[in-house]
């Protein structure tokens, strides 16, 4: 796995990447742009996974394996049941990824909707850990 060392402080910057990121999927769906609102929630949610991964590991997957982000966010807390249920959140997000950016289905709003969601839910999570 590639990685990228990084000051742990760096974390800040990655969360605020998620944040800019979950806004512009707020506006995509209110704007009716449904692939464009899953491909910034998919976004975000790796911003936010690279936040808690410099600011506990000190390092940022720079694969373009999606599941290298992921394998690096659960060793972040390893025992942790939440932490695990959040990386399993994850998991689902990016499995949109190539739907979203590369797929020849037509993304809709319950597409757009279901990621958004776990986007928001995966993005709180992560500031929640981060802010203790």
């Amino acid at each position: 796995m590639r990685v990228e060392k990084l000051d742990k402080s760096r974390y800040k910057h990655f969360l605020d990447r998620a944040e800019r990121f979950l806004k512009s999927a707020e506006n995509a769906y209110e704007s009716r742009f449904w692939d464009v609102c899953v491909s910034m929630s998919i976004h975000a949610a790796i911003a936010a996974a690279d936040a808690l991964n410099v600011k506990v590991l000190g390092v940022r997957s720079t694969s373009p394996r999606h599941e290298d982000t992921l394998a690096l966010f659960i060793k972040t807390y390893p025992n942790d049941v939440s932490l695990h249920q959040n990386a399993k959140r994850l998991e689902n997000i990016l499995s949109g990824k190539s739907a979203a950016e590369y797929g020849s289905r037509t993304l809709d709003e319950d597409d757009a909707e279901s990621t958004l969601r776990d986007a928001h839910r995966f993005v709180g999570f992560v500031g929640e850990r981060l802010a203790k």
